[in-house]
């Protein structure tokens, strides 16, 4: 028995500080969207990243700011770092050939090894450039073929040198026929 008075009261909840912790932040350029992980304490909370300020996870080789912030309605948190792209190896190797003394230079040509996604030398900014000492009137011997330049933003790449050799080479036939 008795009476009580009350007045109204507003009960504020604040959220939970949550921690938060990036995953692997440094990837190989592959062609594709590279994302970063996180995990939470308390585990298994939602986690919205942000890529420089962009939703989409970056693709080229560079480096990135970016964000972890939980979305959870009990709990708070965020964590900052960088991702970091770096290029993929590429191998240049300038073909070895062979041609007879007298005659013209052959075009000089490039295998590439590394491309990855299906790309080729399309995507260069500047593909290396190939260039030999021998000339038409060089005599039998072996004359480097030297690879230069050459830039890829996606891409690190490894120029290898070949070889024009230059000889008389065997006619085939049998004996007595020229």
């Amino acid at each position: 028995a008795g009476s009580a008075t009350s007045s109204a009261a507003t009960l504020t909840v604040n959220k939970a500080t949550a921690t938060v912790t990036l995953g692997a932040t440094e990837w190989t350029y592959s062609g594709g969207p590279h994302r970063v992980t996180a995990t939470t304490s308390p585990a298994g909370l939602a986690v919205n990243f942000t890529y420089g300020g962009s939703g989409m996870a970056p693709v080229n080789a560079g480096s990135y700011p970016v964000v972890a912030t939980v979305s959870d309605a009990n709990y708070q948190g965020s964590v900052s770092g960088t991702l970091l792209i770096t290029p993929a190896p590429l191998m240049a190797r300038a073909d070895d050939l062979c041609k007879v003394p007298g005659t013209a230079n052959p075009d000089l040509t490039i295998t590439y090894a590394g491309f990855v996604n299906g790309e080729t030398a399309a995507v260069l900014e500047a593909p290396p450039t190939a260039g030999t000492t021998a000339t038409a009137d060089s005599p039998a011997g072996a004359y480097p073929i030297t690879l230069t330049g050459g830039a890829a933003k996606n891409y690190a790449l490894t120029l290898q040198n070949g070889t024009l050799t230059v000889s008389w080479t065997p006619v085939a036939g049998t004996a007595g026929s020229v």
